[in-house]
């Protein structure tokens, strides 16, 4: 049924831009992770020098890590969906996403209206 959507809802050229974004924001996480990991190493020869220092760059190391890799996965289910003629459509209501919100959000998977009401039932549950 999505590949029925994706038909009449995404063009080819659209499909293709959409998928370099996806495969630079990917390249981009992997040079961010592979920075981050020599940063550690060295963040390691100096610990001695400065133990707090030492644990905030940890802390923060380990914040920035966390979200590359949640960025990646995104990036990755995207890719998996463009494969499998999925992508595009909401995986929550089977609604075409707007092509505007594909580019501004590649690794998106729901409609905006989708994405607000699951925020506000986050915030709500804090």
């Amino acid at each position: 049924m999505a590949a029925a959507h994706l038909a009449t809802h995404l063009k080819p050229a659209e499909l293709k831009s959409l998928r370099q974004l996806l495969e630079k924001k990917r390249t981009e996480l992997q040079s961010r992770t592979l920075g981050h990991l020599a940063s550690a190493n060295e963040s390691e020869t100096n610990l001695a020098e400065s133990m707090d220092q030492a644990a905030r760059e940890f802390d923060v190391g380990e914040q920035l890590d966390r979200a590359n890799r949640e960025s990646a996965l995104l990036t990755e289910v995207a890719l998996s969906r463009m494969n499998d003629g999925s992508y595009g459509v909401s995986e929550e209501s089977g609604e075409q996403i707007p092509l505007g919100r594909l580019q501004a959000l590649p690794w998106t998977r729901l409609t905006a209206r989708e994405e607000e009401v699951l925020e506000r039932a986050l915030r709500d549950h804090r």
